[in-house]
């Protein structure tokens, strides 16, 4: 693998380590529910940098038999499924259930009633 590569693709995990555990820790503090779509949105950011860790690990190694021209295309699969995850981390976001209060006959209320 390519150390320029090898070393932003840990970086890029490391940032959404740190990233994930502060908001968890800010959630955690505060329990907003925003707070915490956030912080799940970070997963997907650490299953990105996982995934593209992955294929340049697998797109490092040499022809082979069965792949005569090498392994290069893993990083463009990754790149596909990295993809797929940011399209379906809006399906799962909690914000899209957390309240009654969410309806848009309620976004007037600025006291917090939903009744």
């Amino acid at each position: 693998m390519d150390g320029a590569k090898a070393r932003f693709a840990l970086l890029s995990v490391g940032a959404a380590v740190a990233t994930l555990a502060l908001k968890f820790t800010a959630y955690a503090l505060t329990g907003s529910v925003g707070i915490l779509s956030d912080a799940l949105e970070s997963l997907v950011n650490l299953a990105g940098a996982l995934i593209a860790l992955m294929a340049l690990k697998i797109a490092a190694r040499p022809a082979d038999k069965t792949h005569p021209y090498g392994h290069d295309k893993a990083e463009y699969f990754s790149s596909g499924v990295e993809g797929t995850l940011i399209l379906w981390q809006p399906r799962a976001s909690p914000t899209r259930r957390s309240s009654a209060c969410s309806s848009p006959s309620h976004w007037s209320s600025l006291d917090g009633d939903c009744s």
